[in-house]
């Protein structure tokens, strides 16, 4: 083994090591301060994920929008918030993926097609989730064809 190259992976698993050590304080710190879900790293991925795909379709609701959706949906209330409703869908849809993800391995039709029924059933067209559409879709909405 090279002389560098064995010094240069010790500094690197030196610095990685040292930088999770100070990571899991903060995160330590902030859950001693705020409790486990202001760190929890799955919550924020999740939204940041769905949210950032609603911005794709053009439903921009804000964070604050989307948690008092949430909060308001626990019971089965409706929020009366279209935008907030669907990037709470794609919140959902996100959390069934990553649980067929992980119980089932690469993803098959049946998978995709309950990851895409979650997503609409949050919607005013629940009708077309978790089925093929007929026609050609883009982003923002559908595109007639011929």
């Amino acid at each position: 083994m090279d002389q560098k190259t064995g010094s240069g992976q010790c500094l690197l698993a030196c610095l990685v090591s040292a930088g999770y050590r100070t990571a899991e304080t903060a995160i330590q710190k902030l859950e001693s301060q705020h409790g486990q879900l202001a760190s929890s790293i799955d919550w924020v991925l999740q939204r940041s994920e769905s949210l950032g795909s609603s911005t794709i379709e053009d439903v921009n609701p804000s964070l604050r929008r989307v948690a008092r959706a949430e909060a308001i949906s626990r019971d089965g209330s409706d929020p009366y918030d279209d935008s907030a409703k669907e990037a709470v869908g794609g919140i959902a849809a996100t959390r069934l993926a990553i649980g067929i993800g992980e119980r089932s391995g690469p993803l098959n039709m049946d998978g995709l097609f309950a990851i895409h029924s979650e997503l609409m059933r949050h919607t005013r067209q629940s009708q077309i989730g978790g089925r093929l559409r007929e026609g050609w879709v883009r982003i923002g909405g559908f595109m007639q064809t011929c």
